[in-house]
């Protein structure tokens, strides 16, 4: 007899300062008479003690028995209305752009000196 048990994987957010975490409980399923256990990530499994990052989320992962916790990466900055640069997340890393034409850098002395930031 095939009996599948299933814990539903409710993800939370939690932000801070630090920046931010996003957790999945752990999936149990009995597959062929024999527990399974597994994090879920993206319609993907991952197996418990694998890791690995996610570069177009900016994403660090890792999965344990307790379930996938990823962990952001770089920080997400705040930038002034009146500002003529922005910032932007470049392979996870930022970068100042011109917002006339964001392919251009932005020069040094045109980057706003008061901002905030959220990330780690």
């Amino acid at each position: 007899m095939y009996v599948a048990v299933f814990l539903v994987c409710v993800g939370y957010l939690v932000l801070g300062c630090d920046g931010g975490t996003l957790f999945n409980p752990i999936t149990v399923e009995m597959l062929n008479g024999e527990m399974s256990f597994y994090c879920t990530y993206k319609g993907l499994k991952v197996l418990p003690g694998k890791s690995f990052t996610d570069y177009h989320a900016c994403l660090k992962c890792a999965c344990d028995g307790n379930g996938l916790a990823c962990n952001t990466m770089g920080f997400r900055v705040a930038v002034p209305e009146d500002s003529e640069c922005d910032n932007v997340l470049i392979g996870c890393k930022n970068r100042w752009v011109l917002k006339s034409d964001n392919t251009k850098k932005c020069p040094k002395k045109k980057i706003p000196q008061n901002i905030s930031a959220v990330g780690k």
